[in-house]
């Protein structure tokens, strides 16, 4: 890990709610997505905190708004803030989607009626 004095780009303070959905080997295996809170950012890597775990190594999706970030769960320890259980959940983005209202309306349009479905991206 980097010390504070080795990153080449500052920390970013972030307070948003969010959702991290695990991703799993099949479409069964994904987990209901889970709210979390962003905590801080940089470069790649979004710190969030849960009320739940997720296991490093996992794929994960972050929504964000209308963005989307796709990554792998880093790092995911235990903290206690304000006596309620929490997760402090790290998580090394590698892409990201951003204006996703504006896609989900183009893709919309283009099919026919019959096979639109509410939540379909």
């Amino acid at each position: 890990m980097q010390k504070a004095e080795e990153r080449t780009r500052p920390r970013i303070t972030v307070d948003a709610m969010a959702t991290l959905q695990v991703l799993g080997a099949s479409w069964d295996a994904n987990r209901t997505p889970i709210p979390i809170r962003g905590s801080d950012a940089r470069e790649r890597v979004m710190c969030v905190q849960s009320h739940m775990s997720a296991d490093a190594g996992l794929a994960g999706r972050l929504d964000v708004g209308e963005d989307m970030f796709v990554g792998e769960v880093s790092y995911c320890s235990p903290a206690v803030a304000e006596g309620a259980a929490l997760y402090n959940i790290g998580i090394v983005t590698e892409q990201r989607l951003t204006r996703l209202s504006g896609l989900r309306r183009l893709i919309s349009a283009f099919e026919p009626n019959e096979s639109r479905k509410p939540g379909r991206v």
